[in-house]
This record gives structure tokens, C-alpha cells and sequence, in this order.
């Protein structure tokens, strides 16, 4: 038996990685969305171009987290010059 597990991709790096690794390569040949009105199913070349534009976002925010962790590692905060 299979058992789901919700990814928290926009709040947890972890599971942001876990996505891009198996949940979005698989979206590319179709998924369904479950929303409070019903259910759409996408499939096709929109499938393709929905996965592709998520796996984008993800990477982008997965960038800005490490990025993030690298200034708080130095000693800095965002916006402000690091002491030369």
C-alpha cells in the first residue's frame, strides 16, 4: 500500500528538494489539482510547462534560502554591507 505525504514546499527546504527530485518530474506527465470547487486535471504539454515553471520557483527560493543561510553564516543581514 502507498501512502501520501504532504509537501510543505513552500515553507520547508527539505521537502522543496524532495519535490524536485521526484514529486515535479513526474507532474510533467500529468497531474490533478484538488481545489475547494472540484478537481482539474492537467495533462499534455501543459502538464509539461506547469512542472517545468514549478521546478523554476522552487530552485529560485531553494537559491535565496542558501543564500540567506551563507549571510547569516557570515555575520550579516540582508540589505546591509558586510564589514570588509
Amino acid at each position: 500500500m502507498r501512502t501520501e505525504r504532504l509537501l510543505r514546499v513552500s515553507y520547508s527546504t527539505g521537502d522543496a528538494r524532495q519535490a524536485l527530485k521526484q514529486l515535479v518530474p513526474s507532474m510533467a506527465s500529468g497531474f490533478n489539482v484538488n481545489a475547494v470547487h472540484g478537481i482539474c486535471s492537467v495533462n499534455g504539454a501543459d502538464a509539461k510547462a506547469l512542472a517545468d515553471l514549478l521546478a523554476e520557483r522552487i530552485a529560485l527560493r531553494l537559491e535565496s534560502a542558501k543564500a540567506r543561510r551563507k549571510q547569516r553564516g557570515a555575520g550579516t543581514n540582508p540589505g546591509q554591507p558586510s564589514n570588509p
